[in-house]
C-alpha cells in the first residue's frame, strides 16, 4: 500500500541560492523546494526572521544574464533544521 499524500499543492525539487531580507539584517540560504503557495529555504540562523516583515530574492547565474526575482514575503514557519517556509504574500 502506497503512502496518502495529503497536500493539496505538489512540491517541485529546486536549489538555487536565496536572500531573506528582513529589516536590515540580511539572511543567505538555499531554495530546497516550491510550490503554487510557498518556498521552502533552508538558512543557518532562523531567530533573525522577522516573520510579518520580509522579502526573498532567487538568483539565476545560469546562462549569459544574471536574473534576480525579489517579491514580499512572510516566514510561516521556523523548524529545527534552520528551514523556514516562506509564501509570496497574496494581493
Amino acid at each position: 500500500m502506497y503512502p496518502v499524500n495529503h497536500r493539496q499543492y505538489r512540491r517541485i525539487d529546486f536549489h538555487a541560492p536565496a536572500a531573506i531580507q528582513c529589516g536590515k539584517t540580511t539572511i543567505l540560504g538555499e531554495v530546497y523546494n516550491l510550490c503554487n503557495k510557498g518556498i521552502y529555504i533552508k538558512v543557518p540562523v532562523v531567530e533573525q526572521l522577522d516573520e510579518d516583515n520580509a522579502s526573498v530574492s532567487l538568483c539565476f547565474t545560469e546562462g549569459p544574464t544574471t536574473i534576480t526575482i525579489t517579491m514580499p514575503a512572510k516566514v510561516v514557519r521556523k523548524s529545527n533544521d534552520a528551514s523556514p517556509f516562506i509564501p509570496p504574500t497574496s494581493t
